[in-house]
């Protein structure tokens, strides 16, 4: 990877279940901007949608309640003349946090 040229990260959107309106899944959209070859975007790619198993396996660190990461959308296309091996890769995906539920069955972390 070359470099990172934007991240954003919108609002959390919470998602409520059934008739409550107690949020039980969070979810953390993100917006980037990278520049590099596309095997390091395709190498950075993997690792960013791996499962829980799939991080273990690689020694990476695991993400409490993080139930999977969702792409969106992405638009990949060459960088300049200049460097022919550089692609501009632009991508929206959002990461899913599960919140737990407490004793009284509200959950933690309702201030999302």
């Amino acid at each position: 990877m070359q470099s990172i040229e934007d991240v954003k990260m919108p609002d959390p959107v919470r998602h409520f279940t059934g008739a409550s309106r107690t949020a039980r899944l969070v979810e953390l959209p993100l917006r980037i901007e990278l520049i590099g070859t596309s095997e390091s975007i395709a190498r950075w790619l993997g690792l960013v949608l791996l499962d829980a198993e799939g991080r273990t396996a690689l020694k990476l660190p695991a993400v409490e309640g993080l139930s999977g990461v969702c792409l969106h959308r992405v638009l990949a296309r060459k960088e300049t003349t200049d460097a022919p091996g550089l692609v501009r890769f632009g991508a929206e995906l959002s990461g899913f946090l599960q919140l737990p539920a407490t004793a009284n069955g509200s959950t933690s972390g309702a201030s999302y």
